[in-house]
């Protein structure tokens, strides 16, 4: 175990405990309305033709001197849309006003479903730890994806928008708009969920009190591009007609089982039946959203004055290449903790890095583990003694 700044008995208590007691789920589901107006990148491509013109995009991405963002962004729009965005509202049973929501967002390739993988009884059900340590907590389809609205797959389904659809679901909730009065709101995500996250804060610093980001490092480019051409970005309504057969070209899809266990987990520490799972409900990602990703490098969320808490599996092969111990430059900081960059005025930035965990934080068997040390997380915000942690376990 190496830890570099002082940490409390509490995490010693976290990683003894391994996960949290199971909660009996009170979930509905629901469909919250979102107004969106954002002034976003106009992106200069077509909705491609055939497979070939993607495969020929993934090409550009990955040619070290392509600049796809450069080329293709041409200017800002403004985006004024109405969008419905469907998601799970999970509570403790006898939930009291004020309390704690947790709003998870997921990342490429799942729906809401990454957030309650297994049922209610499986350990790497997310929704079902955060209800056990009397969270309540709202899962979504991000835009684009599960039962939310699917507009166009270039000028609308990008990272900018989705941010105003992230600060849209928190207005809902804020608004108490679900009958349910929340007294805090904590950002949860997963990596393209994470960066939406991390999106929120930096345009709507005051949305969360605190962010959990997970599936996120910074500074290796490399691994982004890798991971970009692993996925084998397939034209969604050709690969998966019986369900994408009405999207536009825009709207992609992982190629196959094996794809998603290159980007998802570390071998063999993980359930075969849950990743079989994910690839039978894979959702899909667009053009919008690769493009606008290769702008994240500009976000800073300088007035965020919450806590952060990053948590990003030590074998994480999109963010880090398969080793997150790598340091940054000739410094001491790793790719996990140079992500305290984006946030300057922080509270408290805490990192930990499960060992044999990969990017799908959900689908290891670490998980009860990594939730365990969330919600203890979560519910250390009054206790002084909970600081600056970093800790590879």
């Amino acid at each position: 175990m190496k830890s570099s700044f002082a940490f409390s008995s509490l995490s010693f208590f976290v990683l003894a405990l391994g996960g949290v007691a199971r909660g009996e789920l009170n979930c509905s589901s629901i469909f919250v309305p979102v107004q969106v107006q954002v002034e976003a990148p106009l992106i200069n491509l077509t909705v491609p033709v055939n497979q070939s013109e993607v495969t020929n995009l993934i090409q550009q991405f990955l040619t070290v001197t392509s600049n796809v963002a450069g080329k293709s962004i041409v200017g800002t729009q403004n985006i004024s849309a109405r969008y419905e965005i469907f998601g799970k509202l999970c509570t403790p049973h006898g939930v009291l006003p004020n309390g704690t929501l947790e709003i998870a967002t997921h990342g490429v390739g799942f729906s809401n479903f990454y957030w309650d993988l297994g049922g209610d009884d499986s350990p790497n059900n997310y929704a079902a730890s955060a209800v056990a340590a009397g969270h309540s907590i709202f899962y979504y389809d991000r835009l684009g994806t599960g039962n939310s609205s699917k507009p166009d797959g270039i000028q609308e389904v990008q990272l900018g928008v989705e941010v105003e659809v992230a600060h849209g679901v928190v207005e809902y909730f804020k608004d108490g708009n679900a009958g349910i009065s929340f007294g805090r709101i904590i950002g949860v995500g997963h990596s393209v969920g994470s960066l939406v996250t991390l999106g929120v804060t930096q345009t709507h610093p005051t949305d969360f009190e605190d962010v959990v980001l997970t599936g996120l490092a910074i500074n290796n480019t490399l691994a982004v591009l890798l991971s970009v051409s692993s996925i084998g970005s397939q034209i969604a309504a050709q690969e998966f007609p019986e369900r994408f057969g009405d999207l536009p070209n825009s709207y992609l899809a992982l190629e196959g089982l094996s794809n998603l266990q290159v980007i998802m987990v570390q071998f063999p520490f993980f359930n075969q039946s849950l990743i079989e799972f994910s690839f039978q409900n894979t959702a899909t990602f667009t053009i919008g959203e690769l493009v606008s990703l290769l702008l994240v490098e500009n976000v800073k969320a300088d007035k965020f004055t919450g806590r952060v808490l990053v948590l990003t599996g030590a074998s994480d092969l999109p963010f880090c290449g398969g080793d997150c111990s790598q340091t940054v430059g000739d410094t001491s900081v790793t790719l996990v903790e140079a992500v305290q960059i984006f946030y300057p005025a922080a509270s408290n930035f805490t990192t930990f890095v499960p060992a044999n965990t990969g990017h799908a934080i959900n689908l290891q068997d670490s998980a009860p583990k990594s939730y365990a040390f969330i919600e203890n997380w979560i519910g250390s915000a009054n206790d002084d003694t909970v600081i600056g942690v970093s800790l590879v376990v």
